[in-house]
């Protein structure tokens, strides 16, 4: 799970207390600050999903080897 932190074009000190948020919800594999109104940020939530993506089709593979 990634958490997306949106408007930090409006709010750029904004932030989320990632410690707790992730003893709280342990699946949490990263955090990305992005501006949808601007942009910023979207070519790193890009490369965060494209990684994210790999890294299930890799767990899935391993788990069901003939499954491809």
């Amino acid at each position: 799970m990634l958490v997306v932190l949106n408007k930090i074009d409006e709010n750029p000190s904004f932030d989320v207390n990632r410690a707790f948020l992730q003893n709280k919800y342990p699946n949490i594999v990263g955090f990305v600050r992005v501006s949808c109104k601007t942009g910023d940020g979207i070519d790193h939530l890009v490369q965060e999903l494209e990684k994210q993506i790999h890294a299930l089709e890799a767990q899935d593979a391993f788990a069901n080897p003939g499954s491809r």
